[in-house]
């Protein structure tokens, strides 16, 4: 974006602001997907080892398998590349741990964050949607959704929060704009949930 001759933010920072939003968009429509699948769909009883108790346990079926692990990964691969895009913006190594180390808070530092903590939440939610964790149960599962919703969002949510700071571009200064980003993250991910559901 080009300002009076200088550039506001450059070619890699709006990748990762639209990469970060994307795959924070799919985790947000996957997550909420997920809630909608039946309970008794995923859960199956085991007889513990005692032969006394059963145990519900996780059980993904293959249907619900290859859309939601498909999907997760996806997200997952989107988000990384908006954090690569972050890194390689800002160059060396110092700086980077100064960005991550920074003691006044801005809606960049809490952005990033909140896309790390998005990485982790699409990373547990693969492991559980593809089968990888045996001894996981529906209820970490529905939690872990839930987490993700609310950090997907905040990803979702700052972008917009970040551009309307920024009194230099007066048509920004909007309440409407971090509704706008927040619309255009679920349908930029919307739209990667469905090329994996193909």
């Amino acid at each position: 974006m080009q300002r009076g001759g200088d550039y506001l933010f450059s070619e890699l920072i709006i990748g990762y602001l639209f990469l970060g939003g994307t795959g924070a968009g799919a985790c947000f429509i996957l997550a909420i997907m997920g809630l909608f699948v039946p309970r008794d769909e995923l859960e199956v009883l085991e007889l513990r080892s005692d032969e006394r108790t059963i145990r519900p346990k996780l059980r993904v079926p293959g249907s619900y398998r290859s859309l939601f692990a498909a999907g997760y990964l996806v997200a997952l691969v989107t988000l990384a590349l908006g954090v690569l895009c972050l890194a390689l913006d800002l160059g060396h190594l110092d700086r980077i741990i100064l960005f991550a180390t920074s003691p006044t808070p801005s809606y960049i530092t809490i952005g990033a964050y909140a896309l790390l903590a998005c990485i982790l939440a699409s990373s547990a939610l693969l492991l559980h949607w593809s089968g990888t964790l045996s001894r996981s149960s529906i209820w970490l599962l529905r939690v872990l959704e839930l987490i993700a919703i609310g950090i997907a969002f905040v990803v979702m949510l700052y972008t917009g929060l970040l551009l309307e700071s920024l009194r230099s571009v007066p048509l920004w200064s909007n309440p409407w704009l971090p509704v706008l980003f927040v619309l255009s993250s679920i349908s930029c991910g919307a739209a990667l949930v469905l090329v994996v559901a193909r």
